[in-house]
């Protein structure tokens, strides 16, 4: 696959990132597989039937983006869907900023866009290691699942 802007797109193993989607079976069922990471952390998967689709780690929500490959590619080569499905601009600015990503890195949120205090912009993120980033993210959203919107969360954070 090609993609002419690199940077957009996380350098992590395919295999690690599988073993990590496994925090989100519970959502994705097996059927997906991973096809690569964005730099901020979402997951684009491909199903037995070639059909792809984005896993927005931030909100759980699963995209149906392309019917194959190819038209997957065609969509890449258009700079409004890079901007929008890799969020390019917030890439950028984290870039310009001094944070740049490592080898098994991506862009984490320090704060979920589920919650009311969290965003998609660069002042929400980090690096971390993209294998971290995914099973922390299904983990949460597995536990985050049954409570309503707008309901209080205290989250303890444990080693």
């Amino acid at each position: 696959m090609r993609i002419g802007k690199s940077h957009l797109i996380a350098d992590v193993e395919r295999d690690e990132v599988a073993a990590a989607l496994s925090a989100w079976r519970w959502f994705l069922g097996r059927d997906w597989f991973p096809l690569l990471v964005s730099a901020v952390g979402d997951v684009f998967l491909i199903d037995p039937s070639g059909k792809i689709a984005r896993l927005d780690t931030g909100t759980a929500c699963l995209e149906r983006v392309a019917e194959t490959r190819d038209e997957f590619e065609v969509a890449l080569s258009d700079p409004g869907v890079m901007a929008d499905w890799f969020l390019e601009p917030v890439v950028d600015e984290l870039r310009a900023a001094g944070k740049c990503l490592g080898t098994g890195q991506c862009y984490g949120f320090t704060i979920l866009p589920i919650f009311q205090e969290g965003e998609y912009g660069a002042a929400n993120r980090f690096c971390l290691t993209a294998r971290e980033h995914i099973k922390a993210t299904g983990d949460l959203h597995l536990q985050l699942k049954e409570i309503p919107d707008g309901q209080g969360v205290q989250i303890r954070i444990v080693d």
